[in-house]
C-alpha cells in the first residue's frame, strides 16, 4: 500500500515502473519469511503444553540453532545453514542483490561513487556472497518446513 500511494505521489509515472520489480522483490521476501516463520511457530506451539513454555522453547531454539550453526560453520561450509535465521538472511540478501544495484548506482551516478570510494572503512560496507549456490539455503529452509510439518502433523488431531 504504501509503494502504491508513493508512486501516486511522484511526479512521473516511470516512477511505478522502476519500483516494480523492488516490489515484487520485497513479497517474495516476505511471503518466504511469513511462510518459514509461521510453520516453525506452530510447529513450537504444537509441542509446547502451556503459552510461557511455547515462548520460551521458542527463544531457546532460536538462540541454540544460532550457536549450532555458528559452531558446524567453523567445521562445515554448510554448517551456517543449520540456523533458519541464516537461511532467511542468506534468501534475502540474495533476492534483494544489494551489491549489484550499489555497482549499478555507481556505474549510473558518479557522485555516488566518489563518495562511497572516500568513505573511511577498512572492510566493503556490503556483505561477501558466499560460495554455496541459491538452492542452499533454500533447501535448508524446505528441509526445516517440513521438519514443522511433521512436528505440527505428529500432535494436531483431527477430530
Amino acid at each position: 500500500m504504501i509503494w502504491f500511494l508513493g508512486n501516486l505521489l511522484s511526479p512521473d509515472w516511470s516512477f511505478f515502473w522502476h519500483g516494480l520489480p523492488t516490489l515484487g522483490r520485497a513479497l517474495v521476501v516476505g511471503g518466504v519469511t511469513t511462510v518459514s516463520l509461521s510453520l516453525f511457530a506452530l510447529a513450537v506451539s504444537s509441542l509446547a503444553k502451556k503459552t510461557s513454555s511455547a515462548t520460551a522453547f521458542w527463544i531457546l531454539a532460536w538462540v541454540i540453532s544460532g550457536f549450532a550453526a555458528s559452531a558446524a560453520s567453523q567445521v562445515f561450509s554448510w554448517g551456517r545453514y543449520l540456523s533458519p535465521g541464516v537461511c532467511l538472511r542468506e534468501i534475502a540478501h540474495r533476492v534483494y542483490a544489494v551489491s549489484d544495484a550499489v555497482e549499478k548506482a555507481k556505474e549510473s551516478l558518479p557522485l555516488f561513487k566518489s563518495t562511497l570510494e572516500s568513505l573511511p572503512r577498512k572492510t566493503s560496507i556490503l556483505e561477501a556472497t558466499p560460495d554455496q549456490g541459491w538452492w542452499v539455503p533454500c533447501l535448508f529452509l524446505a528441509g526445516f518446513c517440513v521438519l514443522a510439518l511433521f512436528a505440527i502433523s505428529k500432535r494436531v488431531q483431527p477430530e
